[in-house]
C-alpha cells in the first residue's frame, strides 16, 4: 500500500480486489473490483472476478430489482456513460439521416426521446450514490440508532442510495433493502 500513487486508480483498485479475493475478503474485494470499473479500469479479467467474488457471497438473486423502475435504475448505475451516450448520438445520426421521412415535430420528438437514456444516466450519476456493504449492516426505519432496526443488508451487497442526512444514507435499490444505514460500513464506489 505504500506505493499506491505509483498506480493508476482503477489498475490499484483491481489489483487490491484480486489480492482480498485470494485471502478470502469477499465483500471488500468485491468493493474494490467495483471501485476499479468506476473509475475507468476495464478487461475481461474484472468481469471474471465480479463474476466469482458474487458467486462466493451469494448476492445475485438478493439484487435482482423487484421493480420496473428498480430495473431501469440499476441498469442505467451499471452501464457505462460511453455507451448511453454512444447510442444517444448513433440514433440522432439514424434520424438525421432519414428526417426527410419525418415531420419535424415527430422528429424534434424522437430526438429528445433518444436522449432520454443520456439524461437520466446524468441524473443518476449526479443524484443516486452506488456502495457495496462491506459487512453486515442493521438497516434502521430513521436516520439515527435510536430507530427500530426494519431488517439487516448482508455483506457485499451493492446498494444504490438516494438520500444522505449526516452519517446516515437510504437505500433505494434494491427495494426489498429499502431503509437507512450507517456510512461506516459501507464503501462507497
Amino acid at each position: 500500500m505504500s506505493n499506491k500513487e505509483s498506480f493508476e486508480p482503477g489498475v490499484f483498485h483491481y489489483n487490491l480486489g484480486t489480492v482480498l479475493f485470494k485471502e478470502g475478503e469477499f465483500s471488500a474485494s468485491r468493493y474494490h473490483l467495483e471501485k476499479a470499473l468506476s473509475k475507468g479500469f476495464y478487461n475481461s479479467d474484472i468481469e471474471h472476478n465480479l463474476f466469482a467474488v458474487k458467486a462466493k457471497l451469494n448476492t445475485e438473486i438478493l439484487e435482482k430489482p423487484v421493480s420496473s423502475e428498480g430495473m431501469i435504475v440499476q441498469h442505467l448505475a451499471n452501464t457505462s456513460i460511453d455507451i448511453v451516450f454512444f447510442v444517444a448520438l448513433t440514433t440522432t445520426l439514424i434520424l438525421f439521416f432519414f428526417k426527410k421521412h419525418f415531420h419535424q415535430f415527430l422528429l424534434a420528438l424522437l430526438l429528445l426521446l433518444s436522449f432520454l437514456p443520456f439524461l437520466s444516466k446524468i441524473y443518476i450519476e449526479n443524484s443516486l450514490i452506488k456502495a457495496v456493504s462491506l459487512t453486515k449492516i442493521d438497516i434502521k426505519e430513521g436516520p439515527s440508532d435510536i430507530f427500530e432496526k426494519s431488517s439487516e443488508l448482508p455483506e457485499g451487497i451493492r446498494v444504490i442510495m438516494s438520500k444522505q442526512k449526516g452519517e446516515w444514507f437510504y437505500i433505494r435499490y434494491p427495494s426489498q433493502f429499502s431503509g437507512w444505514v450507517k456510512r461506516e460500513r459501507l464503501g462507497i464506489l
